[in-house]
Order: C-alpha cells, then sequence, then structure tokens
C-alpha cells in the first residue's frame, strides 16, 4: 500500500469535488462558517417554497447541534428538523 501527503491527498479530493459540481468556499471565521451554513438551509427551504429561517429559529437548530459531532448532528437535522414546504 502506498502513501501520500495529506495535502497532496486534499488537493486530489477538492479538485474532485469541484470536478463534479462542488464549489470552494472560503470560510475564515467561525461566524462565516455558522452563515454559509445557515445559507444552505435557506436555499433548501426556497426549494419547498417556504420562508428562511427566522434568527430564533436557527439559533434553536444550532443550540441542539452545538458541539456534537458531524454524524450526531446530521441524525438530529434529519430527525428532529424535518424541513416542510407551506403546502404540507
Amino acid at each position: 500500500m502506498s502513501y501520500e501527503r495529506e495535502d497532496t491527498l486534499e488537493a486530489k479530493v477538492m479538485k474532485r469535488l469541484e470536478g463534479i459540481g462542488y464549489e470552494r468556499v472560503p470560510i475564515r471565521s467561525n461566524e462565516a462558517l455558522e452563515q454559509n451554513f445557515r445559507d444552505i438551509l435557506n436555499r433548501r427551504h426556497a426549494k419547498l417554497k417556504a420562508e428562511p429561517l427566522s434568527d430564533k429559529e436557527f439559533s434553536r437548530l444550532m443550540t441542539q447541534i452545538n458541539n456534537k459531532s458531524v454524524f450526531d448532528s446530521a441524525k438530529i437535522l434529519r430527525y428532529k428538523f424535518v424541513l416542510k414546504s407551506r403546502n404540507s
């Protein structure tokens, strides 16, 4: 089995993701990370013809997933915060 440097592997992964349509988002602070996450959630809501998350809703969601593993946060988002359209 051959090994490669972490930065080499990361560059290959990033190139592959960009090749299938993902875009690189420069995130330099926790606030920028949260805003990017909120923007993604709001785009999902828009596809369901739902309103963007209010500050209170987003704060509640962040309280639920903060300091959890990515896996545990994903489970919480999947089962506790189900996105529904206005017509549901």
